[in-house]
């Protein structure tokens, strides 16, 4: 899951590299790292992840803007899951079509690599533990997006993980799927779960697998660097 994503691999010249992982795993400095090497040796990149701003364009600015701070700058307190399951899981649907359709197909298209910090396959995985969230709601969710030509997963331990978050959101503590103890203890039993929920997409779609633990951030890039290389020859 999901599997009914439209392909981007007929694009000789641009690429959609997308590094996956749990929260606090470094999807978003991989990436950024990523697009910074390629831009030196000479190609034109952008970068999405959640932070994401798009100043040539006001309206999908605005928009992006205001549903990343729905889904992810609401209080540090708030009792997400009170919304419901379907709400969020809209709500970031919503996201990922309007990132799709406005930044990543027209940016292939004119032929820029694409690098993301994540793209669906995390809240795939997350959703999937809900029981009142099916296969094909996934599927519908997710129906129509980009699939990147390559996915990294950053492998790394729960524990590990939390190590290097300054603060945890609600959300990353499964806030929303019934744990309400000590926050660091239910980070790393949700994130767990998570992790394998994303190792078993790994498999299936013959995702390329990192460790990010144990190395800094140009040693990983390095491993990283070598693996695209491997894969596309």
């Amino acid at each position: 899951m999901p599997d009914h994503l439209i392909d981007a691999s007929n694009s000789v010249e641009a690429r959609f590299i997308c590094f996956e992982g749990i929260d606090g795993s470094g999807k978003s400095s991989l990436a950024l790292a990523l697009a910074e090497r390629l831009r030196r040796e000479g190609r034109t990149t952008i970068v999405v992840d959640k932070q994401l701003e798009a100043p040539q364009d006001p309206l999908v600015s605005w928009e992006v803007r205001a549903l990343g701070d729905a889904l992810w700058r609401y209080p540090k307190d708030a009792d997400i899951g009170r919304l419901g399951s379907r709400y969020w899981l809209g709500l970031i649907a919503l996201w990922f079509e309007l990132v799709d359709r406005c930044l990543v197909r027209p940016s292939l298209e004119r032929g820029i690599t694409v690098i993301a910090g994540g793209w669906c396959y995390k809240y795939a995985a997350r959703f999937s533990l809900k029981p009142e969230i099916g296969d094909e709601d996934l599927k519908r969710a997710f129906l129509g997006l980009t699939e990147p030509d390559e996915v990294i997963l950053l492998d790394i331990e729960p524990a590990a993980a939390m190590e290097r978050r300054q603060a945890l959101k609600p959300s990353e503590a499964g806030a929303a799927d019934g744990y309400g103890g000590d926050p660091r203890s239910d980070f790393i039993a949700y994130q767990g779960r998570v992790r394998e929920q994303l190792r078993k997409m790994a498999e299936l779609q013959d995702w390329t697998e990192i460790g990010s633990a144990d190395e800094d951030l140009e040693g990983v890039l390095e491993r990283a660097l070598g693996a695209l290389q491997a894969r596309t020859g």
